[in-house]
């Protein structure tokens, strides 16, 4: 039973309410707004996604400094997995219309907008907008990148350093601490300068470390026996371990890219502009990913995009889904243990005049421990307007009991809407274009491997504040409130609060 008179309960619905009106009052003045003036194209123009994942240009005296002269020429934007890359950011990656073959190139295949965002990383660290403009870590960082990416190194680097605290809960989980992080690179061997065919090394490296004793003994999904986990960032696998490390090749006029080796599906189905990585969006697991598909991380495996128009694409993944975080992928192959996964994606440039949005569609069939059973999910994220900083999402999905242990939850909603740059909005304060104010929704019903179940329905609400404070880094405090955690008989309610400083390199 929720009782309303517990005083952090009750700041929680308040401070969530009191997001509701400002979204309310938001929307109320775009609709009595003009429409913006789309300024002219600028060769020399740095382009950074928003954060709604939309590219804004930037002229090079309004960009954070830049280590050398004329680095504006070079800089590769940024783009959101989940969103479409521009042209101007495909132009910069093929460099030009050279022919022949180059070995270890600095230039990208610059493939079909939307798997440019899944494949293809930028050179650019730094972000416009933060309350400290320039920094020597940030100059540092973006010069590194740039000299690694003259030798076909492109890559991105997340890390946290997170303060837990949970109510409600054992004394020896109230207060946790952690650090983070998460690599992502793409390692180019060769590339047909003018067809776009190229082949790459992909990989990802996770890991990090509990600070304290508490955190090391605990964690927050055991503390509070929930499906969903409030901390997703926070691995529970310390040290060093190998999500992805494939072969990747583009062909096909760039519209179609394959991978092999172990894969981390994660990083290529179930994407989503505005809630999909933990370090900079929402936190809660459930809003991370969807915990009713069967994705594999860290298995063997088989991935083909395609994207026959700029619309539309399909991508396809199969592999064994059995490995257990941060093992070896061939320690337990088995063919009794297999996902096969399609997301099939409408990524219109302006729905209906509302602006960009992406409309995905998930069957799937997996195999667990010998049971074959299907589900399905739904994945968007829609801006409210062309102009609008408003934008809602949602993942929604079903499936057989055993097939998704995996994930956790045989059921699953989880929605909420994001605000780009709130106290700009309301002429509070200047923030960067990157700041974002979330408010989301949980509902979760448990798969085979978390029942008998104490409460078959499990609820969950996310507020979440990104504020940059340099061009590298942020602060991103978060509030959430978890109800009848689905095997714990004695806690009906815990607010989650948490403090992660995140930087991105």
């Amino acid at each position: 039973m929720i009782s309303l008179h517990q005083p952090r309960l009750c700041t929680a619905v308040a401070v969530a309410l009191g997001v509701v009106l400002l979204l309310m009052q938001v929307a109320r003045a775009q609709l009595d707004a003009g429409p913006e003036v789309t300024p002219t194209p600028r060769d020399d123009a740095l382009v950074f996604p928003d954060a709604l994942g939309n590219p804004v240009e930037k002229a090079p005296e309004e960009s954070p400094e830049l280590p050398t002269p004329g680095a504006e020429q070079r800089q590769v934007p940024a783009v959101r997995r989940g969103t479409k890359a521009s042209d101007m950011r495909a132009g910069r990656l093929r460099g030009g219309g050279d022919e022949g073959v180059e070995w270890f190139s600095s230039k990208q295949p610059g493939l079909a907008p939307y798997l440019s965002g899944l494949d293809e990383y930028g050179n650019t660290a730094v972000q416009p907008g933060a309350l400290f403009a320039s920094d020597p870590v940030s100059r540092g960082v973006q010069r590194l990148k740039y000299t690694l990416a003259d030798h076909g190194f492109h890559y991105y680097l997340a890390q946290a350093l997170e303060y837990v605290t949970l109510t409600h809960t054992p004394p020896s989980a109230h207060d946790l601490g952690y650090y983070s992080y998460n690599f992502f690179f793409k390692q180019t061997v060769f590339h047909e300068l003018h067809s776009g065919t190229a082949g790459w090394v992909s990989g990802e490296l996770y890991g990090g470390a509990a600070l304290g004793a508490a955190s090391r003994r605990t964690t927050r999904v055991d503390a509070l026996q929930s499906v969903t986990d409030p901390a997703a960032s926070v691995w529970g696998l310390y040290g060093v371990a190998v999500a992805e490390l494939a072969w990747q090749q583009a062909f096909a006029d760039r519209r179609v890219v394959a991978l092999a080796g172990v894969i981390d599906q994660t990083n290529y189905i179930d994407t989503n502009a505005y809630a999909n990585f933990s370090f900079g969006q929402f936190q809660n697991g459930a809003f991370v990913n969807s915990q009713v598909l069967p994705l594999s991380t860290g298995n063997f495996g088989l991935n083909l995009q395609w994207q026959p128009h700029a619309d539309f694409y399909a991508i396809v993944g199969v592999g064994p889904n059995n490995t257990p975080p941060g093992s070896r992928p061939w320690n337990d192959l088995s063919g009794s243990d297999m996902s096969y996964l399609l997301e099939a994606g409408f990524v219109p440039s302006d729905f209906g005049g509302l602006g960009p949005g992406a409309y995905r569609l998930q069957p799937f069939v997996a195999t667990v421990g010998g049971v074959t059973q299907a589900g399905v999910g739904i994945n968007f994220n829609q801006q409210l307007g062309r102009y609008s900083p408003l934008g809602a999402f949602g993942r929604f999905g079903v499936g057989g009991e055993t097939v998704t242990n995996i994930g956790g939850a045989r059921a699953q909603v989880a929605t909420g809407v994001v605000l780009q740059s709130p106290l700009h909005e309301l002429r509070l304060l200047r923030e960067g274009s990157a700041d974002i104010v979330g408010l989301g929704f949980i509902w979760s019903q448990p798969a085979a491997n978390r029942r008998p179940a104490v409460h078959e329905n499990e609820y969950g609400v996310e507020l979440l504040y990104v504020f940059q404070i340099t061009p590298t880094a942020y602060l991103t405090p978060d509030v959430q409130v978890i109800w009848d955690p689905v095997n714990n008989a004695d806690l009906g309610n815990s607010l989650v609060f948490q403090l992660p400083l995140v930087t991105t390199w």
